[in-house]
C-alpha cells in the first residue's frame, strides 16, 4: 500500500532526523498555500528555537522529499553557527546537502521505510 504524500514526507523526516540530529526540535508542515511572501516558494524554514520547514503541497513526492533535504541543511547549519540568517546557499550548506543526499542516496530511501 501506498503512503500518502504527507505520511511519506513525515516519514522521511523522521529518518532524517535520526540520520542527521539536530540539537532544537524541528518541525514539519505540509502548506496546501505558502505564506503570502513566500508564495512562489517550493519550500521554507523559520529558524527559531524550534524551526519549522514548510513544504508546498504542490510539489510530487520526489519534489517534495528534496524540498525537505533542502530545507533541513539549513536547519543543520543554523544549529552550528546562530550567526547564520539561513537564506545563504554558502559552501557550507551545499556540502551539508551533498552529505544529506548521498546518505539518502546511499540507503535512506530504503531505510526510511521502516520510520
Amino acid at each position: 500500500m501506498r503512503l500518502k504524500k504527507r505520511d511519506r514526507l513525515h516519514q522521511v523526516f523522521r529518518w532524517l532526523k535520526d540520520k542527521h540530529p539536530v540539537d532544537r526540535k524541528v518541525r514539519l508542515r505540509l502548506e496546501s498555500k505558502m505564506p503570502k511572501s513566500m508564495r512562489d516558494c517550493e519550500g521554507a524554514v523559520w529558524l527559531s528555537k524550534s524551526p519549522l520547514i514548510r513544504v508546498s503541497r504542490t510539489l510530487n513526492r520526489s519534489g517534495c522529499v528534496y524540498c525537505l533535504f533542502h530545507e533541513y541543511a539549513h536547519v543543520i547549519i543554523y544549529d552550528r553557527d546562530t550567526k547564520y540568517l539561513g537564506d545563504d546557499h554558502c559552501d557550507s550548506f551545499y556540502r551539508v546537502l551533498g552529505m544529506i543526499e548521498r546518505s539518502w542516496l546511499k540507503d535512506g530511501e530504503k531505510e526510511s521505510m521502516k520510520y
